[in-house]
């Protein structure tokens, strides 16, 4: 049964990796091979409508040994570092277990290939990644320190369900271009997680999961909480509403922070989210590492003051950003062409397709706010910006948020100023 393909280039050739799951017997020592097919673009095809077409089509690449592959992907992750990684689900020797490994495939384009019986480059096995139930992959990118310094990342999402109810964290790990390997840079909680995706735009980051709890999914950014002196600690929910369109304020803070050496130890289960509950976490970049929502962004930061937040100016919300939505067991992510919206795409099993913009509004003319002044019923807050030189107008309410709790609501109305 094909789990997964996977389309990708490298080394001027198309390729097309098939992840294969299939529960052998145990005295079969094996669950299955996974496939990669390459485009054979000699020669042409015809199809039905006698249109031809350049190419013979994909022709067998490689065979690779998997143990019920679940899963893959390929990165490119730097110079020499084209890699194929393979999640395996089930056990090679242990019938019923998910106690299994990611092997990373780093591909060596001028070795000879026994299959095509030339010089055409084979994928070997570089590392092995003990995992208990990965059920799916995601690499992706997130900016360093340095100006344009990119980590490259790997998501493993694990679950835990019966058998087994496994307690594996689902990890991020980081690759290291000089020992190359990917090194475990992040524990997320003790959770189910059937697939996660990010949403990059620009110098910001924001990490979305779904995760499943004992076979019933639930959809969620599970919420990871402030870092301090390389221990984690997970927030409770408190203050603030965060909805998505609506950008509220926080006034948690977060101190300096600093990137862990060693991998993280497993921290306490933080509060769960109610049942169909998504939570979004965003990529903090002096502690290079996924935290709760940040208020001000290095990308709103520059702009008003041409640099990034300096450490102890970050605001840190509480609680991660939540958004409903019922039974998802899948996420991506859509850029429009033309400059249109970000889609969040979910797959529902309860409501099918879900499409949600990505978006946060915003409100002008609080540059260097220095003082405020409220009217006497307290539902209209007039603040003045000093950089703007103008005078805004808020409206404050009592709203319930995302999970039922009654928080306080401050939404921009109005500013003047010869500038907004």
């Amino acid at each position: 049964m094909a789990q997964r393909l996977e389309v990708f280039e490298t080394s001027g050739s198309i390729f097309l990796g098939i992840a294969y799951i299939w529960d052998q017997p145990e005295r079969e020592g094996y669950k299955w091979y996974s496939l990669l097919w390459r485009w054979n673009r000699n020669g042409f095809v015809l199809l039905e409508d006698d249109t031809a077409m350049p190419g013979a089509g994909f022709q067998l690449y490689q065979v690779l040994p998997t143990d019920g592959a679940s899963d893959l992907e390929f990165v490119d992750a730097g110079p020499n570092s084209q890699l194929l990684i393979v999640s395996n689900l089930l056990s090679p020797t242990k019938q019923a277990s998910f106690a299994s490994s990611v092997g990373v495939w780093m591909h060596y384009a001028s070795q000879w290939n026994p299959l095509v019986r030339a010089e055409a480059g084979v994928f070997q096995l570089l590392q092995t990644i003990p995992a208990i139930g990965v059920q799916s992959l995601h690499a992706f990118s997130v900016p360093g320190l340095s100006d344009g310094v990119e980590h490259v990342m790997l998501g493993l999402s694990k679950m835990r369900s019966a058998p087994g109810n496994y307690t594996s964290a689902s990890t991020l790990y980081k690759w290291d271009l000089a020992k190359q390997r990917f090194t475990v840079h992040q524990e997320l909680p003790n959770r189910a997680v059937a697939a996660m995706a990010l949403i990059r735009e620009g110098e910001e980051a924001h990490l979305v999961l779904v995760p499943m709890t004992f076979g019933k999914p639930e959809c969620g950014v599970l919420p990871v909480g402030n870092v301090s002196g390389g221990n984690e600690s997970f927030g409770n929910e408190t203050a603030g509403n965060a909805s998505f369109g609506n950008a509220s304020a926080g006034n948690n803070s977060g101190g300096n922070t600093s990137s862990p050496t060693h991998a993280p130890s497993s921290p306490p289960e933080p509060e769960h989210p109610p049942v169909g509950m998504a939570e979004i976490l965003q990529w903090d970049r002096p502690a290079q590492r996924f935290d709760i929502l940040m208020s001000i962004t290095d990308t709103e930061y520059a702009r008003l003051h041409g640099r990034r937040v300096p450490g102890g100016e970050r605001r840190i919300h509480e609680q991660a950003l939540p958004l409903p939505v019922e039974s998802s067991v899948d996420v991506s992510v859509v850029f429009t062409p033309g400059g249109g919206p970000v889609l969040l795409v979910f797959s529902s099993l309860v409501d099918g397709t879900v499409l949600l913009e990505w978006d946060f509004e915003r409100a002008v003319g609080l540059e260097g706010a220095r003082a405020l002044v409220a009217d006497p019923t307290g539902d209209a807050v007039f603040v003045a910006g000093g950089e703007t030189s103008s005078i805004s107008l808020i409206s404050r309410s009592d709203e319930p948020d995302a999970r039922g709790g009654k928080v306080m609501s401050l939404t921009w109305r109005e500013a003047w100023s010869e500038d907004v």
